[in-house]
């Protein structure tokens, strides 16, 4: 056998070495970790795993402004085998009560995405939310006509999301809601309802939660 042969054999198998040696050492990236199995959790997932909604109906009564906009919507998320959970949702607001002539100026609505995980309780199998706006400072626009003959003006602020953050902790029933974290039980069907004084800067937030099967 030539020399460039056993030359070429020696360099390959230093490359193998190599190879080993750098899997070995502590410069190597960690090895990504699998999701936990479902034998590994502490409740039945196979009970919850699938397509879940949440049906949304709040009203807004702002302390400053002379009406009551409702947010109506539904978020939609999916259970995966490991308890996570992710999902998306929109509301879409309206005025349902003034004192003035007044309409939505645009028919944007609010968008978030939804973050979590499944956990066992004491009541049984309860979704842990986060609530992610897509834009938790964006501008809703309102045009208020007060008075005879009175000039329109137009709210433009955030209202929604800044008086939803401003939610202090709710136990209603089987729901826990406090800002955009929301503990929620797994039953199809489960209602929460809402009636909380959120202060001088964002006035009262009524209304419902309801938990479905997809």
């Amino acid at each position: 056998m030539s020399a460039i042969v056993h030359a070429r054999q020696w360099l390959a198998a230093l490359m193998v070495l190599g190879a080993v040696l750098s899997a070995c050492g502590g410069n190597s990236p960690a090895p990504t970790l699998p999701p936990p199995s479902a034998e590994a959790l502490d409740f039945d997932i196979l009970a919850v795993e699938g397509p879940w909604l949440l049906r949304v109906e709040l009203q807004l009564t702002p302390e400053k402004l002379p009406f009551t906009l409702s947010y109506d919507g539904t978020a939609s998320f999916w259970v995966q085998l490991d308890g996570s959970l992710s999902g998306s949702g929109e509301l879409t607001p309206n005025i349902v009560n003034s004192a003035c002539r007044a309409h939505v100026n645009s028919n944007r609505v609010l968008t978030f995405q939804v973050k979590g995980y499944a956990h066992g309780t004491d009541e049984g199998i309860h979704a842990r939310l986060e609530l992610q706006p897509e834009n938790a400072e964006a501008d809703e626009s309102y045009v208020l006509e007060c008075g005879p003959g009175g000039e329109p003006s137009t709210v433009t602020q955030a209202l929604f999301w800044p008086a939803l953050q401003a939610l202090g902790k709710q136990e209603l029933g089987a729901f826990t809601l406090e800002g955009l974290r929301w503990d929620v039980p797994m039953r199809g069907g489960e209602v929460a309802t809402l009636d909380a004084q959120l202060g001088t800067e964002h006035g009262r937030l009524t209304g419902t939660v309801r938990i479905e099967r997809g």
